[in-house]
């Protein structure tokens, strides 16, 4: 069975990314967004069943067990550390810090 995930962020790539996942056959279970609103409309526009604006909220999600991190690139370092800590599988845009 393949992981449930979880995305963080909101951009163009997301709604690029969603529909492939699915025809993978990925279930794309959350979504996290900077703000609730920009989180709520992605998740209305792809149909996934969960929106927050909240990072714990979708690592603690037990359908979530790989997370993709798109979102601004001071974030990345933060989410895939706790992540990684409690047991998920992370997938990082670039840059994964504050510079090269």
């Amino acid at each position: 069975m393949l992981p449930g995930i979880g995305v963080f962020g909101t951009g163009d790539i997301v709604r690029a990314l969603v529909p492939f996942l699915r025809a993978k056959g990925f279930r794309v279970e959350a979504v996290w967004g900077r703000t609730l609103d920009a989180a709520e409309n992605v998740a209305a526009e792809l149909n996934i069943p969960f929106h927050t604006n909240k990072v714990d909220d979708v690592l603690l999600r037990k359908d979530v067990d790989l997370v993709f991190i798109i979102c601004q690139p001071d974030l990345h370092a933060q989410i895939a550390v706790k992540a990684l800590g409690i047991g998920k599988h992370v997938l990082c845009d670039r840059p994964a810090g504050l510079c090269q």
